[in-house]
């Protein structure tokens, strides 16, 4: 061993402690540092988790409108319908549509013919309508297009 090497080694024995501590300060530095960026790290993946299940929400709350929405009409459009299935089956299956020559049409038969022309006039309207809507609610764009993924 040459003169420094083993002044450097005398050094090291003579101030043992002196090195520990210096060692355990600068491992206890490394030791924060990487808590912090590991806190960093999850402090930011909880704000990314954060945002994106507010925007499912939005987006589950949104869909549930449009679900309630088109639902709705859509029942309106069965009541239509079913008003002139209805009106239709009155007319068509009564006895009293069939008359010989000659004879006068019958009142029920025309207030028939009148409720069938109601009921499909209605029909249409509601079917205007219920157009309207579902191009006012239209199918949205899935949750990751809107959202991203955590």
């Amino acid at each position: 061993m040459d003169g420094r090497t083993g002044a450097a080694v005398n050094w090291l024995h003579g101030n043992r402690a002196r090195v520990l501590g210096g060692f355990l300060v600068l491992a206890s530095m490394l030791a924060v540092g990487m808590s912090y960026r590991a806190t960093a790290q999850t402090q930011r993946a909880e704000r990314e988790r954060a945002a994106f299940v507010a925007c499912q929400a939005r987006y589950n709350e949104d869909n549930n409108e449009r679900t309630r929405a088109l639902t709705e009409a859509a029942a309106r459009e069965r009541a239509a319908e079913r008003r002139v299935t209805e009106a239709n089956a009155a007319l068509w299956l009564s006895p009293k549509i069939v008359r010989e020559p000659g004879q006068p049409v019958d009142p029920a038969v025309l207030a028939a013919f009148k409720e069938l022309q109601a009921a499909f006039v209605a029909w249409r309207v509601v079917e205007v309508e219920v157009d309207k809507e579902r191009l006012a609610h239209p199918v949205p764009p899935p949750p990751s297009a809107l959202c991203g993924g955590p």
